[in-house]
């Protein structure tokens, strides 16, 4: 909800920034479109390497635990499953890149074109699939899995739940859409998004026996 609110304040301001008039009449397009989505991306990629931003008073003691953060990750040997983690979420970038920008990019398959309809019939102002199916559920998830031995794997679950305050952000940038339907379409996603993510995190804890999220002590099982 907090990364919601502020990607809303961030898209309004875009929106504001836009709303001129060559801009209006598309006399002059946004040439910022994929840059706008990839450089958030980028920078979070970054900090989460780092393990954050900085925290201390000086940038010489920040620099420090950059090289020493960078260094143990280079020391740290690569598992399958983190290549293959990687592999599809740098798939899903490209495509996401590849969808992004005003001009005609790859052509919509026929489940997404029945589930557009599908909420375009449900709601009165349809949200974006991205934000629903893929950027929302992954950051619930990611947060979930924050609080659980997955550190490294919540890391890249919040990365890619990035897609979705990005895309809010992108969808103000629509400026041929009232204001009134960018917010609606933009609550419709947060709360379904939730919803999917939740679900996911349901399903996984029930999965393994909580393993991957709460592992549960031996004193609160024999409690339980």
């Amino acid at each position: 909800a907090g990364a919601a609110v502020v990607a809303v304040a961030g898209g309004t301001l875009v929106a504001g920034i836009l709303s001129d008039r060559l801009t209006m009449v598309k006399a002059i397009e946004f040439g910022g479109v994929r840059l706008a989505q990839v450089a958030p991306f980028a920078l979070l990629a970054v900090m989460l390497a780092v393990e954050g931003w900085a925290r201390e008073a000086t940038w010489t003691p920040y620099w420090a635990r950059v090289r020493g953060a960078l260094g143990r990750l280079g020391e740290q040997p690569v598992l399958v499953w983190q290549v293959a983690v990687t592999v599809l979420l740098l798939a899903g970038v490209v495509f996401w890149l590849a969808r992004a920008g005003h001009e005609l990019g790859l052509g919509v398959s026929g489940i997404e074109s029945w589930l557009r309809r599908m909420l375009e019939d449900v709601f009165w102002a349809r949200p974006r699939l991205k934000e629903v199916f893929i950027g929302h559920p992954a950051l619930v998830l990611g947060i979930a899995l924050a609080y659980g031995p997955r550190k490294g794997l919540a890391k890249l679950f919040v990365l890619a739940g990035s897609i979705g305050p990005i895309s809010i952000i992108n969808t103000f940038a629509h400026l041929h859409s009232p204001l009134v339907i960018t917010l609606m379409r933009t609550a419709h996603g947060v709360w379904l998004g939730a919803l999917v993510g939740a679900v996911a995190v349901l399903v996984l804890y029930l999965a393994d026996g909580g393993r991957w999220l709460w592992p549960r002590s031996p004193e609160g099982a024999a409690g339980a």
